[in-house]
């Protein structure tokens, strides 16, 4: 797993070995404490540390996120799928019609019009989708503990 490392400095002159080693110790021991007066502020986190704290979040939220994102990105997939296909269908009406100057039903240009509309609005979208559901995963989960 991943390991938050600390690292500490000592500004001052040259000491002897012996001499940093309380202050080392003190540090160190300074350090714990404040791990668990901020890991115990969460009420339900008890005497956990800020590391165990990352991650049990950094685990909840890949449980969360994973499935919900597959099942977000093969949607959005299909979706942006359909829409090039329209795209090209009207490009083919549209040079069909340039050919021929009887074109197609008006009925059939506007169908395509409008798809390829909805495609070029959703396009923006799609990019975003495992973003906006791993938000709202999080704004659920707080609305959860919140209540």
């Amino acid at each position: 797993g991943k390991r938050i490392v600390y690292e500490l400095y000592r500004s001052g002159g040259a000491a002897s070995s012996t001499g940093t080693v309380p202050r080392e110790v003190a540090l160190e021991e300074r350090l714990r404490r404040l791990e668990v007066l901020v890991g115990s502020t969460s009420g339900g986190g008890g005497e956990k540390s800020v590391l165990e704290r990352v991650e049990e979040a950094e685990r909840l939220a890949g449980e969360a996120d994973a499935k919900r994102i597959e099942k977000l990105a093969a949607k959005a997939k299909v979706v942006r799928a359909d829409l090039e296909a329209a795209a090209r269908a009207r490009a083919k009406l549209a040079s069909k019609s340039n050919n021929n100057n009887a074109g197609g039903s008006k009925e059939d240009a506007a169908t395509i019009a409008e798809l390829h509309s909805q495609m070029a609005e959703l396009e923006g979208v799609s990019a975003h989708l495992p973003a906006l559901a791993a938000r709202l995963a999080e704004l659920s989960e707080l609305h959860s503990n919140a209540a």
